[in-house]
């Protein structure tokens, strides 16, 4: 599991990014199946900061 403690890496701002979005979700649908727990994926971008 990613600590993010540390602040190298932000949320992800996916707003404006529809296909970004749809990919998470899909992915998450694909992984929820496969698995059968409900799957939640968060997205991290690089913290350019630091």
């Amino acid at each position: 599991m990613m600590n993010n403690s540390d602040d190298h890496y932000k949320i992800a701002s996916l707003d404006d990014t529809t296909k970004a979005i749809t990919i998470i979700k899909e992915a998450e649908d694909r992984l929820t199946q496969i698995t059968g727990h409900e799957v939640t994926l968060i997205a991290y971008e690089k913290n350019e900061e630091i």
